[in-house]
């Protein structure tokens, strides 16, 4: 299978759209992009190494986590608004509050911030923690909505959460649930208690090890991937209704195999994503379970290693990011055109102009991109950028 060594797993132990909207309005440029860096992370009190997706208010501000640095060392939560100011919100403490916040944000429309962090919290799986789903309100007050206590809970939440329009926050953790700890989904009411709604079973019938959050559609379903499990061992796209689980995909190895960032949606019910196997593949998943590869990365110059979401646009162009490849060997934007064809919009150059981008992109109404890299920036410890047409 051969897979590749992703330079994100061994960290301390997802692409989505602000809370307003789910799909760029206009189609970014493929020519003749510009990429703005807004603010180059010190990894002192700012954060450092920002690995996730962002999400916009309605004044054109990013919000997102750094999953290290802060007055305490244990990650951030930040905002940047448009002139490049960035303000620490919040600083894990690595305690009761939580640590290294890994997984992008998803805002209400008060300007509350939800997420999860890897650590901290319960000292049920050992002084690193479990992990804690938060919220922090616009003045930067953090609380704690729910603490993973290791066991049939789950622990270790890795992906961005997806809210509902009554407040329901859902979220996967990578380990525990039930015999075997091969993870859970979960729901979390806004008053803090936890309802467990599926906990896998492992390979070869079931999946392991949700890396990524869910999305849900209008009617309450929630669908995900595994980064593991199946029957081949090397993951599986999911469908959770009310009448269960099911396994759309079994993914089969090569570039198809180890979905590590999440799905998005389009209008007809098709789910899309990417895998990690060799150097990675961009792949659709029908409403009845039929995948289509869309592309297969083969590394050097068209880039390897996508890790993050994709975006979709009104035309039906696809848009990622991949942490490796490229002409300068740290990473590319790229898009996939509605007929299939792919193309590289961006090459990463390291140094002051970022490399290795984890998190996808999100996009504003002008068909401008926004996203984070984990490293380069004039500090070496990340940036946040903007591509305009």
């Amino acid at each position: 299978m051969g897979r590749r060594t992703n330079p994100r797993y061994p960290k301390h132990q997802l692409f989505l759209l602000a809370a307003f909207t789910l799909i760029v309005c206009t189609a970014l440029t493929v020519h003749a992009q510009s990429v703005n860096i807004w603010y180059d992370f010190q990894d002192g009190i700012d954060g450092g190494q920002p690995t996730d997706s962002l999400v916009m208010d309605s004044q054109g501000n990013l919000y997102g986590t750094a999953e290290v640095g802060g007055a305490n060392g244990y990650g951030v939560v930040f905002q940047v608004t448009p002139s490049g100011t960035e303000t620490t919100l919040y600083a894990f403490s690595g305690a009761t509050d939580g640590g290294y916040p890994y997984g992008g944000l998803v805002m209400d429309s008060q300007g509350n911030l939800y997420g999860t962090t890897l650590y901290g919290g319960s000292t049920a799986c050992g002084a690193t923690g479990c992990g804690v789903v938060f919220k922090v309100t616009p003045t930067g007050t953090e609380s704690v909505l729910y603490y993973f206590e290791g066991g049939t809970d789950g622990f270790y939440p890795r992906g961005t959460l997806v809210r509902d329009s009554q407040g329901n926050l859902y979220g996967t953790t990578q380990f525990g649930g039930a015999t075997g700890g091969y993870g859970t989904v979960y729901k979390i009411s806004p008053t803090g208690t936890e309802t467990i709604l599926y906990r896998f079973a492992g390979p070869p019938n079931d999946g392991a090890a949700p890396f990524a959050g869910v999305v849900r559609d209008a009617q309450g379903n929630l669908y995900g991937t595994t980064e593991s499990g199946g029957l081949y061992g090397v993951g599986t796209v999911f469908a959770l209704t009310s009448s269960g689980e099911k396994i759309l995909h079994t993914f089969s190895g090569n570039a198809d195999a180890f979905p590590w960032g999440g799905l998005i949606r389009d209008a007809q019910g098709n789910l899309y994503g990417t895998a990690t196997g060799n150097f990675g593949e961009v792949f659709k998943i029908s409403p009845s379970g039929v995948e289509t590869i869309l592309y297969t990365f083969t590394g050097n110059a068209g880039g390897a290693d996508p890790l993050g979401n994709l975006v979709l646009d009104t035309k039906g162009n696809l848009y990622g990011t991949t942490s490796a490849g490229g002409t300068s060997s740290n990473g590319t934007i790229f898009m996939i055109n509605s007929k299939g064809k792919k193309s590289v919009i961006y090459n990463f150059p390291g140094g002051n102009g970022g490399s290795q981008p984890y998190a996808g992109l999100i996009g504003d109404t002008k068909g401008n991109g926004y996203g984070t890299t984990s490293q380069g920036g004039t500090f070496s410890h990340g940036t946040v950028f903007q591509i305009t047409p």
